[in-house]
């Protein structure tokens, strides 16, 4: 029985509540938001957790932020553990935003966009790269760009295991993604490297995901200094960016005062330096920060 009202709650959460969330004025439905992220935090909630059954996903969040900052104490940790799990909760929320349409009312500020869309006049092609991070958002407004765009998700939620209302709830935000990717699409990126692939020899651009920790079993990882160590990613954006010659420009977007802000790293900027000094500068906003024990280091 315990399981069957869970089941219940979890249709309830993804089907009516985030998508009822989503028809409310924009304040309304923030506040509510952060305040499901609250209860969140308290019930060590995250659909990782109950369906994976990751129930160190809380913890592995502390250790997080106790490695990156050291002189905190017990409740200033705490406490962005919770703004962490308000950031999932309002981040869940601008994806049924996406799905509805509904964001366009808000502003935009563009920051380093310049020097982008001049490189992008002469070179026709990027990958554009961010973290779990902030406002998944952002990736729409790449759109402004003009460059036709394939954005590299993941097949993650749509297994098995997954509750069937946190599956379509993502299949709907990807398929109104489609509508802003110049022609692109969302696309999978298991079983779609040579469509990547051929997509950067014909010029378009690419959008996707760097803060994924390797695989040791069946890659070498990219060595990057991330947070005091070297530490181990994954090699595949790194391998396309080699392999056809296109410089990856990372980016940030999250919503400050009423704005969302799309920030630009500098074209030749290392982009786990420029993530990085984004993270430290809001890391409530990281909303994977579990990540950062899990990375292989050296």
């Amino acid at each position: 029985m315990k399981q069957k009202l869970h089941y219940i709650y979890i249709w309830f959460d993804y089907s009516m509540l985030l998508p009822f969330l989503a028809f409310l004025p924009q304040k309304t439905g923030r506040y509510l938001a952060k305040l499901r992220g609250i209860l969140y935090f308290y019930k060590k909630r995250d659909w990782r957790s109950f369906t994976f059954k990751d129930y160190e996903l809380f913890n592995r969040t502390y250790q997080a932020y106790q490695e990156m900052f050291p002189e905190l104490d017990h409740e200033s940790l705490l406490n962005l553990v919770k703004q962490r799990y308000i950031s999932q909760s309002i981040e869940e929320f601008e994806s049924a935003l996406i799905v509805q349409k509904k964001y366009h009312t808000i502003g935009v500020k563009y920051v380093g966009m310049e020097k982008v869309q001049e490189y992008l006049q002469k070179e026709k092609k990027a990958i554009f790269t961010t973290g779990h991070f902030g406002s998944i958002v952002g990736l729409t407004y790449l759109h402004i760009f003009k460059n036709p765009t394939l954005h590299m998700a993941s097949n993650v939620t749509k297994q098995k295991i997954v509750h069937p209302s946190i599956t379509n709830f993502y299949i709907k935000k990807y398929l109104v993604g489609n509508d802003y990717m110049n022609g692109g699409e969302v696309l999978d990126v298991e079983g779609n490297n040579r469509k990547f692939f051929s997509f950067l020899k014909k010029d378009g651009s690419l959008s996707t995901i760097a803060d994924l920790p390797a695989n040791p079993q069946n890659e070498v990882p990219l060595w990057k200094e991330f947070f005091g160590k070297t530490r181990g990613f994954a090699t595949g954006l790194q391998r396309l960016s080699n392999a056809t010659n296109t410089k990856i420009i990372p980016y940030v977007c999250y919503y400050e005062n009423g704005t969302y802000i799309m920030k630009f790293g500098s074209l030749d900027e290392d982009i786990y330096k420029f993530l990085e000094n984004e993270i430290r500068m809001k890391p409530h906003l990281w909303w994977a920060a579990d990540l950062l024990p899990t990375y292989t280091t050296k």
